[in-house]
């Protein structure tokens, strides 16, 4: 009897334990496929970092499974077959977004030789950094709009090539036919410049003077106004003010240096008597001011003469006779 029961008992076992063998059987089927596709993956120069994440963990959820299962314990393997099969899906992708890629850079590359992509530069390298990365998914995405990007840039190409042929057409056909007009414009030009080419001279060097002056003119405030924060306000170290100072000396030498150089110009171009007219403020020399005072100054009035002369006198040797 003893014997018929534990028969019984071995009998609705015995389902129950080829069942969760199943299911183990099926797990290391799966993980050994995954260790394949890994495989295969590095084979095609594919990296496979997100995939041999997934492969540890498969493994380890596997070991700690069939430790349950030898206690006799329940045991699930179903993240086991969820690891293994993103594993496949992983090769897949991967895969498929590889082939594109290599389409997608013969196409850019051809492209690239007939026609200017700077444009697209940022874009591709976008691509390649999502395959390198092990964003497969992105990397297809990227590629589709990569090509709609690409055919824009072929229209607008395509466009401005056309705009280009034609304007150069009918700048041609105006050249042809107006080439008299220009060549005489370009002679009135040329002879323009001719004449006037000392005035333009001239008037380019009294541009340069005025700068200068002007220039020379600051330079001598902010000497003013370092000399007061050092002397005065005495908020400026000695080392600051001497290097500042010579600075600024170097810089009213470089202008007095150029100054004299622009107005021996002005002499060769015919401005003799006018080189050394006041310009935007240059102070003349203390002599001229000096001179121009004394001009300025009105002229004392001398004393006038009394109307009558003064009678002379006469000797009385010279004293007529008076007439009888």
């Amino acid at each position: 009897m003893k014997i018929a029961v534990f028969a019984i008992i071995a009998i609705l076992l015995i389902p129950t334990i080829i069942a969760v063998s199943n299911e183990s059987i099926e797990a290391l089927q799966l993980i050994n496929q995954a260790e394949k596709d890994i495989i295969e993956m590095q084979e095609r120069q594919i990296s496979v970092n997100n995939a041999n994440e997934s492969y540890q963990e498969a493994l380890q959820l596997y070991s700690a499974q069939m430790a349950l299962e030898k206690l006799r314990k329940t045991s699930r393997f179903n993240l086991v077959v969820q690891y293994t099969t993103d594993i496949t899906e992983i090769k897949k992708i991967a895969f498929r977004a590889q082939d594109e890629l290599n389409i997608f850079i013969k196409v850019f590359g051809s492209a690239n030789q007939s026609m200017d992509l700077s444009s697209m530069f940022n874009d591709y390298n976008l691509v390649l950094l999502s395959f390198e990365e092990e964003r497969f998914k992105d990397t297809i995405k990227l590629i589709e709009e990569g090509y709609d990007t690409l055919s824009e840039v072929q229209s607008s190409q395509t466009k401005l090539n056309i705009f280009y042929t034609s304007t150069a057409k009918t700048l041609q056909n105006f050249f042809k036919t107006q080439w008299k007009t220009i060549l005489i414009l370009i002679g009135t030009v040329l002879m323009f410049l001719f004449i006037f080419q000392s005035s333009l001279s001239r008037f380019r060097i009294r541009v340069e003077l005025h700068n200068l002056i002007l220039r020379k003119k600051s330079i001598k405030g902010l000497i003013k106004k370092l000399q007061s924060d050092y002397f005065v306000r005495q908020n400026l170290p000695t080392y600051s003010y001497h290097i500042k100072l010579k600075k600024f000396e170097s810089m009213i030498l470089d202008i007095d240096r150029q100054i004299p150089l622009l107005k021996e110009d002005m002499v060769k171009l015919g401005e003799k008597g006018k080189v050394s007219v006041h310009l935007a403020g240059e102070k003349t020399s203390s002599h001229t001011k000096r001179y121009a005072e004394r001009r300025a100054k009105p002229k004392k009035k001398q004393k006038a003469e009394p109307k009558e002369k003064k009678k002379q006198k006469v000797s009385p040797r010279k004293k007529a006779k008076p007439k009888k």
